[in-house]
């Protein structure tokens, strides 16, 4: 699950200002996903409208970098290749 960030907060400078109608970032964004599986997880893949933009195996951080509305899902797959899906979008200014 994307653990930062959370749906409908302002960040500013990677930090959580407050409660906000949408989520809204200005400046760089370090997304924080939370990926567990009994099996062990063996990648999580970030997705930004729909392209590829990392591909992680070990430490499940990201840093998020763009400009407008954008949507964006990840992927956690266990080692038996299953997977869970998770998904925000935001406006970023970065």
């Amino acid at each position: 699950s994307i653990v930062s960030p959370k749906s409908g907060y302002l960040y500013i400078l990677d930090r959580e200002i407050f409660k906000f109608p949408k989520t809204v970032i200005i400046g760089k964004k370090t997304v924080e996903i939370h990926a567990f599986d009994e099996s062990g997880i063996e990648k999580v893949e970030v997705y930004v409208d729909g392209k590829l933009r990392a591909t992680l195996h070990d430490e499940y951080t990201w840093t998020w970098s763009d400009f407008g509305s954008h949507t964006m899902y990840v992927i956690a797959y266990d080692t038996y290749g299953l997977n869970a899906t998770d998904s925000t979008n935001a406006f970023i200014m970065a």
